[in-house]
């Protein structure tokens, strides 16, 4: 279920939470990059919330985070330096989803005490 949040997480900070202000920010200058990585980590962090008593789960999102930055900024240089937007963008997002799943699986095999909530 972890993993699910994460992706959801993702989905939200990378599509629904990107205005085309932010993209062209992106693009421009490596702020804009950091910006939305903390967008995601922000996120990340409302949807875990009642994870986040567990360090691992800081952890996680931490690590997706840097992973997040350097995939972005690296897309955004080869998009930049050969005008290619189709593939690179491809790569990014099954880079994204490998690390969302890595790390939703290892807080998957952690034994979380959960409080029993509606939405968890």
């Amino acid at each position: 279920m972890v993993t699910t949040y994460l992706i959801i997480a993702h989905l939200l900070a990378d599509f629904m939470l990107q205005s085309n202000r932010l993209v062209a920010w992106k693009m421009k200058q490596f702020r804009g990059v950091v910006v939305h990585v903390c967008i995601f980590a922000a996120v990340a962090l409302i949807i875990l919330f009642p994870y986040l008593t567990h360090w691992q789960t800081w952890a996680v999102i931490g690590g997706i985070s840097i992973f997040h930055l350097i995939i972005d900024q690296t897309k955004i240089n080869i998009a930049l330096r050969y005008d290619k937007y189709a593939l690179p963008f491809i790569a990014d997002q099954a880079l994204h989803f490998l690390s969302l799943i890595l790390g939703g699986y290892y807080l998957s095999t952690l034994d979380f005490d959960l409080p029993n909530t509606v939405f968890f």
